[in-house]
């Protein structure tokens, strides 16, 4: 299940101004040290995806990650969007971004 905050609605509704609103992807995205992180981008809905409307905005993710995520909640502020799930996502990888980086940490 995809959540959308009333003032995360607005922000996308700005976003398109008076162009019809396309679809937003919930994906998981790399994240260097933090780990993966959840994020948005504009996408089409396909086979392997649940779609959720809100008063004309689509949200899509694939059934997987929300099996493994749980509920997704989409929020903003003035900074931006922020993308956050029920059960948390491991960071996995074991980089040590203090030491510096070695192959392909991500830092």
């Amino acid at each position: 299940m995809i959540k959308l905050t009333d003032i995360a609605a607005e922000k996308i509704r700005e976003h398109f101004g008076d162009n019809e609103p396309q679809p937003i992807r919930v994906y998981l995205g790399g994240g260097g040290c933090a780990g993966p992180q959840l994020m948005l981008a504009i996408d089409e809905k396909n086979e392997e995806d649940s779609a959720f409307s809100f008063d004309n905005i689509t949200l899509l993710a694939q059934k997987e990650l929300l099996d493994a995520t749980g509920t997704v909640t989409v929020d903003a502020n003035d900074y931006g969007f922020q993308v956050a799930s029920e059960n948390p996502i491991s960071a996995g990888g074991g980089c040590d971004c203090s030491s510096g980086c070695g192959s392909g940490c991500g830092c």
